[in-house]
């Protein structure tokens, strides 16, 4: 794929974090640092032998993210990739979410995405600029989906010119937002000559 830039174990990219002296960092940290009450419950309980009582506990105990929340606010992954024709990712749970960009484009957005070989996912958000199709889904299972969209890529276009841009953001929906409403998208189109 020698005019697919970004792709595979050659994408390039960017990370950033927060600095750790802001307060919004402090908050998130010390969220994710505070032990899980239901938790600490049910594993006290199963250090006094009382396996029954764990186990009613522990289906009690509510979702708790807060570490997930810490990472995906504080950290920040961006990568860019060019001529990608098509992109199929897995989503462990939840849908997924595509919306118009502003001046032309998509965001594709995964709660649960997965983003190696495990058994868990992270947000991600996908800004995708070009001839892009709509995303669709497939049920892998109960939760899972494998989200698919692709690009109709003009073989007569110019050997090196750029068609599509897709843009990885690894964070919070939250965080994404902002990052997509700082960037002046309308403009890399124009700079692709195509």
């Amino acid at each position: 794929m020698p005019y697919q830039f970004g792709y595979g174990n050659s994408a390039a990219g960017f990370e950033l974090t927060m600095d750790s002296n802001v307060p919004e960092f402090q908050r998130l940290k010390a969220a994710a640092d505070t032990p899980d009450p239901a938790l600490a419950k049910s594993i006290e309980l199963m250090k006094q032998g009382k396996y029954a009582e764990a186990q009613a506990a522990a289906k009690e105990q509510k979702p708790n993210n807060a570490l997930g929340e810490f990472r995906g606010n504080t950290q920040l992954s961006v990568t860019p990739v060019i001529n990608r024709a098509d992109l199929t990712v897995g989503n462990f749970h939840g849908a997924f979410a595509a919306a118009p960009l502003a001046g032309g484009g998509t965001i594709l957005y995964l709660p649960e995405a997965q983003s190696g070989g495990g058994s868990e996912g992270d947000p991600m958000t996908y800004v995708l600029l070009g001839p892009w199709g709509q995303a669709t889904a497939a049920k892998l299972d109960a939760d899972a989906t494998r989200v698919s969209i692709k690009a109709a890529l003009s073989p007569s276009a110019p050997r090196l010119s750029v068609q599509t841009v897709m843009v990885g953001l690894h964070c919070s929906r939250e965080l994404a937002q902002k990052v997509i409403q700082t960037v002046d998208w309308p403009i890399l189109p124009g700079l692709s000559g195509h």
